[in-house]
This record gives structure tokens, sequence and C-alpha cells, in this order.
């Protein structure tokens, strides 16, 4: 682990037991629950106390005595995956005889202690890539957690979903997102654990407030850029000017005070109208790419760094004609308000509206969402030339300053839910490429499951889904629970 990964995990730590010893003194606490961070939807229920008194009442630190202390509080699990993936790169036999196959061994341990008024989690993760590449990245999470009467505190490595969405998110502002083979992965696993300290603040029957500080930020995480098959198309293009000696690509140190970041979301329901408000003083969604040099119309150099930016988030659910809606929008405001900094990232919004419903065939479910963003003050982005040796960050060469996805997901589900297949599609509105998913999932017994699943895309190579055509690919996958 890395000496500023460590100092995150010390001062969190040290944090949180200097509030635990200055409470000693007070009276118990109370072991009402919260469930953990990965949900985001935490729970709203405190069962005694006066919940608008923040403090509560605070408890006494001292362990169990008699035969409670000879129980084990341990509770272990976790799941084996193997998953095979053979790469389809052509309708031809001779290609497909030569198509290239992956296998992805996979071993997940979940580590929960109890205690009478305090947990600690950890999920662990032994990959091939985690295993031999760095190995920090098998706590896949690590954070303990502390009850009070009306109010809990988390303090570790966490990952936590904000946002009503269900597949696409916009409010969703707090862990960085590794974006290494990004379709293939779940919500939580694309998502890297960041050190933060949350505190949740239960405010009357279904009131929320949680309230986050993150040490430091981390960047998205990106596949490599020459070799690599899920590196975006800009990263390609990056990759190839450092490859070629045309320019010295660098990351900006992030590891300091400068990249921390605090956050509050305050949720609530009432009459079947779920609704929620977010503030962060964060970043904006993608590192800026910024080239500093230039020998004519190449660049020399090129630094990445996070952009620092106030976000403001919307989000609210309802059952509206029987569909299940959800909705999120969110402003990222940097400190380029009018557009005319080519060093700096303008604005932009950032929504996402969807439904699912229950059809009256079978047990299928339709989900459909969209997610939308948009630059503001776009006219302001100019190309690079001999007039405006300025290269600005945000400048497209299509002039296309938005982008919108869809996704539809039909499920069914037969067999006492033993047998699941279904179907997935995403398209990219702008430049008309997609990602088309067929998997069916069976249940051969309660603790194993076998996946299978076929991954399609197209699109340009310069396009969000037709950089990975090749890539297009069949996969077999056993899971094992335990």
């Amino acid at each position: 682990m890395s000496s500023s990964k460590t100092a995150a995990v010390l001062f969190l730590l040290l944090f949180t037991a200097g509030i635990a010893v200055t409470q000693e003194s007070f009276s118990d606490f109370t072991s009402g629950g919260f469930s953990g961070s990965s949900s985001g939807e935490s729970g709203f229920s405190d069962a005694s106390g006066d919940s608008s008194d923040f403090g509560g009442s605070f408890g006494d630190f001292s362990s169990n005595s008699g035969e409670d202390n000879q129980e084990s509080n341990l509770e272990i699990g976790g799941s084996t995956v193997f998953q095979t993936r053979y790469y389809i790169n052509s309708e031809t036999s001779a290609d497909i005889e030569d198509s290239e196959i992956e296998s992805f061994p996979e071993v997940n341990l979940d580590l929960k202690y109890r205690g009478e008024n305090s947990d600690f989690k950890a999920d662990l993760v032994f990959s091939r890539d985690n295993m031999y590449s760095d190995y920090e990245n098998v706590i896949n999470e690590a954070y303990l957690s502390i009850y009070y009467d009306s109010f809990n505190m988390e303090a570790g490595f966490m990952k936590v979903v904000w946002g009503k969405g269900d597949e696409l998110k916009a409010v969703d502002i707090l862990n960085p997102i590794d974006y290494s083979d990004f379709y293939n992965k779940d919500l939580l696993d694309r998502k890297i654990a960041s050190p933060m300290i949350k505190i949740n603040k239960y405010t009357g029957l279904n009131g929320l407030f949680e309230i986050v500080y993150i040490p430091y930020t981390s960047y998205p995480e990106f596949d490599d850029a020459v070799s690599g098959r899920w590196a975006s198309y800009e990263i390609k293009t990056l990759g190839t000017l450092s490859e070629a000696g045309l320019t010295d690509v660098s990351y900006k140190n992030n590891e300091a005070l400068y990249s921390s970041q605090a956050a509050l979301r305050y949720t609530n329901s009432t009459e079947g109208f779920d609704y929620g408000l977010v503030y962060s003083y964060g970043f904006m969604p993608m590192p800026t790419i910024k080239l500093d040099s230039f020998s004519g119309t190449i660049p020399g150099t090129a630094e990445i760094e996070m952009e620092r930016a106030n976000i403001f988030g919307l989000e609210a659910a309802k059952v509206i004609l029987g569909l299940n809606s959800r909705a999120e929008l969110a402003y990222y405001m940097s400190s380029d308000i009018k557009g005319d900094d080519p060093d700096i990232q303008n604005n932009e919004i950032m929504w996402v509206f969807g439904f699912d419903k229950d059809l009256p065939v079978s047990s299928m479910n339709l989900l459909v969402e969209t997610q939308g963003t948009y630059i503001l003050n776009n006219s302001e982005i100019k190309e690079i030339s001999a007039s405006s040796p300025d290269y600005d960050v945000d400048y497209d060469s299509d002039g296309t300053y938005s982008r919108n996805i869809i996704i539809a997901k039909l499920k069914d589900s037969f067999n006492h839910d033993r047998i699941r297949p279904e179907l997935s599609f995403i398209y990219h509105v702008e430049d008309q490429d997609f990602m088309l998913r067929p998997e069916a999932e069976f249940i051969l017994k309660d603790d194993i499951s076998f996946d299978i699943l076929y991954t399609y895309f197209y699109g340009d190579e310069d396009t969000i889904f037709g950089a990975y055509e090749e890539n297009s690919f069949l996969q077999a996958k056993f899971v094992y629970s335990f």
C-alpha cells in the first residue's frame, strides 16, 4: 500500500478512535443499525431516541462479559468465480479458430465482525489482475461502523452509491470509476473504493443526512493505452502519441490535501415520492488532459489532472402511470463559468431519466433509462490554429458537445427463478454506435450458478462502442457462493 494510502487509513482510524474515547463517559449506545455503505439507500429506521438531536446518547465501550463473549461475532463468506471469454473478431471459421481466449479466475472473501455497538467489514478480491499488479487492489472495501442513538459513523475504504438511477447515474459522485473493462462489470465492480469518513444522521421517519469527507481523490483507471483491449479511442490516441515520442504524458500528483473533497446528501420520502438533494465540493466526472506545449500543431507535453468543481444534484423516484420512474439531474460547475478558458473544462449538466415495468407476460421486467450530458457555453470552444495556439480541453473535432446514452434491458425468470434470461441493448445517439448483450443465468444449486452471455459491439473506431468492435466475445462463468 502506498504511503499516502497508509497515511489516509491511519488518519481515518485515529479520527474515529478519538471520537470514541472522548465519548466514553456518556451513556450506552443503541445497537439499531445501518446496513452498510454499498447500498447507498441505507435505510432510515431509528428505533429510539429523539432523531432531531444530532448528539444522541453516546455509549460505553466496555466489552461484553459472560457467555456472550464466548460466541463468535465473526462472519465469513464469499465466492469463487471462474469465467472464460472467447473473442470473436470475424464470421469466418479460420479467424474464429484463431480467436483469443482469456480466463478470469477470482476468489472473493467477505469478512464481517459484529461488536455490540460497532461493526467492521472487509471485502477482499483475489484475481489475476490484482495479484500480479498492485496488492492494495486486493482490498475491495474495508471500513468500520460505529452506531449511536440517532446517527452512525463509518470510516475506511468504501464504495458508496448515490442517486435513484438503476443502471445509469448522474449524482453518484463519490468514488472514481474503473474504466478498464467498464461495460462488462456491475456498478459496484466499476467503482474504486475511496478513503472516507461518512456520518449518517437520521431525521424524522424517513429523512437521512449523509456527510462525507474524502482526504484525497484518486484518478479513474483506464486500460493500457497501447496493449489494452478496453482503452477508449481518446486514450488509445494519447497512448499512440506517447509511444511515438510525440507527447510526454504525465499525471499531476493528486495524493495531497488539494485533492480532498466533501459532500452532503439529504434524502426523504413522502406519500410514495422519494427525493434527494446533493452538494459536493468535488471534481468533474473525467480528468482534464491539458496540452501544454506544441511543435507546430503537434502537442509536445500533456498533463492529466482532476478538475475541481462544485456539484449540485437532484434525484427523485415515484410510480407514475404504473411505471417505476426515476430521475437525476446534476450541475458540474467548474471555475470556467464563461467557457472561454481553454485550460479548464466548461461547466456541464448531466441527467438520468428512466423507468422499469413488470410486464403481463411470464415474469418479464422491462427497464429503459437514458443518460445525457451537455457542455455549456460551447460556442466559446475554439479549434487550435496559428491565430489560436491554445488547445481547448473541451474541443471536439465534430463540434458535438452533447452525449446521450439509452439503455434497454428485458429480463425474465423461469422454473422458480432458477433460469434467468436477459437481453441488454445500449445505444449512443450521437454516433449511432451500440452494444448488444443476450445473457442467461442458470441456478444449478442454491450456491452454484452458471452464466453464459454474448457481447457484440458496433460503430466507427472513434465512437464509444465502436472502439471495441474487435472485442465482441462469448463468455461462460461459474460462481460458487459460500
